[in-house]
């Protein structure tokens, strides 16, 4: 089978997009039987099964109470794999229609996963071999359709801009569990996911019986947490298939360390998904707790859909409980909102501490251990699209305000402190959403960026002229020699460095193993004047499109 040739991510071991390898104990290392269904009540309005950005965010009054105590045993035995986030392959073809005067880009971004610490050959084989049912095709896909779309073009057909994704989020991947699922791919059908559970040691399949003990009662306790009063149809319709699947004994779920997690069709935190969280703290009678509880040195723990998180936070036996709510602070003016925060007994409140907050809701908490301590992140929807994280220490049974992080975190699991996926807007040829990976290891729990470059995977432009560079070896970054792109060629960002203002293109031809890397002399001064050789990029490129 061909291979998508716009560079296998080993190139992006001296890039961006590499996968995290090692032990969290490094501080910085980069490659990483049917029943009768049940129903539940019908209404009208749909809500989430997760917090979804809302236009008018409330505070849920809650009392400070004491978590009951967990028959879960808690300990930090396990190592991460080497796979926190999934290695990337990718293959783009463009075309420039004179009539229009636009550029069309068609691409694959294919998520590989590839274990990179030793003694896990079983594992690997199993994931490849299931995988490869839908991966293998969706690459012959590409390939055809990119054929298709280039011929279209030539024939003077209308072709239109298409990015298509393979992704495999990885919510789990330790010496005990490697759990992931299938959220994109052009045999899945509107809205279909598929989960993958292995025991790490022997690559064996966990399925809904080895980890759910009681359908029936999972069945209730699902209606428990998702139902809502005023729920509409095709809400209902989601958990009633769900509630059927886990009664089947055939429910796609993926596993954490303190919970399974259902994935339902939305728009969340830049994944196509919302991934609905079941705790098994409270509920533990209903699960194999041999797979919960245990966690690498160094992890992270997510909210559930309420915005509360129960686990041993600070390591003394005991369970705390996090939670969180906004509200619009009318007096600040518009899109302003108090953040409350309660820890146990403490309660931060961002207007008593004079820190503005501009949002339109909570997205999710995130509870990381790190090195140099515990800390909180409050994954905020911001009004121009980002996603702001406002980040706390946790520190003497209270919460202490570090700093706050506009670039949103990328990663829909986020399982790894030392290596998780982070994506920022930044405008080069145009604006696009970049992206890196970073660890907040030794840093005060503030994201620190593991590459120089940001990869980016947007729309090609075209050259309206002959624009000269030097040709980059793109596995390490070398230059090997001047060259001149052809007025008429298409290319596409594929490495910015922000700090030297270093950009890297690649050229779009019709033959993936002739495409370059040339780094142009880009330029962005103080006044945002973006240039190329000295001129102005709007006078040697068409399509160049620029947000807000």
């Amino acid at each position: 089978m061909k291979k998508i040739t716009a560079i296998l991510l080993t190139i992006a071991m001296s890039l961006s997009l590499v996968a995290c390898t090692g032990n969290s104990k490094d501080t910085k290392k980069t490659k990483k039987t049917k029943k009768t269904k049940k129903t539940a009540v019908e209404t009208d309005e749909t809500e989430e099964p997760t917090e979804t950005p809302s236009e008018s965010p409330t505070e849920t009054e809650t009392e400070p109470t004491t978590p009951p105590p967990s028959v879960l045993t808690f300990d930090e035995s396990l190592d991460y794999i080497g796979i926190s986030t999934p290695f990337e392959d990718w293959g783009f073809y463009a075309v420039f229609d004179e009539n229009q005067g636009e550029t069309y880009t068609y691409g694959l971004v294919a998520d590989r996963l590839e274990i990179q610490e030793p003694g896990y050959d079983a594992l690997q084989q199993a994931i490849d071999s299931d995988i490869a049912i839908m991966r293998d095709p969706e690459i012959d896909y590409f390939y055809e359709e990119g054929v298709q779309f280039l011929q279209d073009h030539a024939d003077g057909k209308t072709v239109s801009t298409l990015i298509k994704g393979f992704r495999t989020p990885i919510f789990r991947a330790d010496s005990q569990i490697l759990s992931f699922a299938l959220t994109e791919a052009t045999d899945l059908e509107t809205g279909e996911f598929l989960t993958y559970n292995y025991l790490s040691a022997t690559g064996e399949r966990l399925y809904q019986d080895d980890v759910i003990l009681d359908r029936d009662r999972m069945s209730d306790y699902f209606i428990e947490l998702f139902n809502k009063a005023d729920a509409d149809n095709e809400y209902l319709e989601w958990i009633q298939k769900e509630v059927g699947d886990i009664l089947d004994g055939r429910l796609e779920f993926t596993m954490s360390y303190d919970a399974i997690y259902v994935l339902s069709e939305g728009y969340s935190l830049g994944n196509n998904y919302y991934a609905c969280k079941i705790p098994v703290i409270g509920h533990e009678e209903l699960f194999n707790l041999e797979y919960f509880g245990s966690t690498p040195n160094l992890y992270s723990i997510r909210s559930d859909m309420d915005n509360k998180l129960i686990w041993d936070v600070d390591g003394d036996g005991q369970l705390d409980e996090i939670e969180a709510s906004s509200v619009y602070n009318d007096s600040a003016g518009p899109e302003f909102v108090t953040l409350t925060i309660r820890y146990n007994d403490y309660t931060f409140d961002s207007k008593a501490e004079n820190l503005d907050v501009i949002s339109y809701g909570i997205e999710e908490l995130l509870f990381m251990k790190s090195n140099d301590g515990n800390y909180l992140y409050v994954r905020m929807t911001a009004p121009d699209s980002y996603v702001d994280t406002y980040i706390f220490k946790i520190e003497n049974n209270q919460l202490t305000y570090v700093d706050m992080c506009y670039d949103f975190f990328r990663s829909g699991a986020m399982i790894d402190p030392s290596c998780f996926g982070v994506a920022g807007f930044m405008d080069t040829l145009g604006s696009g959403v970049f992206y890196n990976e970073a660890s907040i290891l030794g840093n005060d729990g503030k994201p620190d960026y593991l590459y120089d470059y940001w990869s980016c995977q947007e729309d090609a432009v075209t050259c309206k002229k002959d624009i000269k560079g030097t040709s980059i070896d793109p596995e390490t970054l070398d230059p090997i020699e001047e060259v001149t792109i052809p007025a008429g060629t298409c290319v596409r960002t594929f490495l910015y460095n922000p700090m030297t203002q270093s950009l890297i293109v690649e050229t779009l031809t019709t033959d993936l193993d002739a495409n370059q890397y040339v780094e142009l002399d880009f330029k962005k001064d103080e006044d945002w004047n973006l240039t190329v050789n000295g001129k102005d990029i709007n006078d040697l490129f068409y399509s160049i499109m620029f947000w807000g």
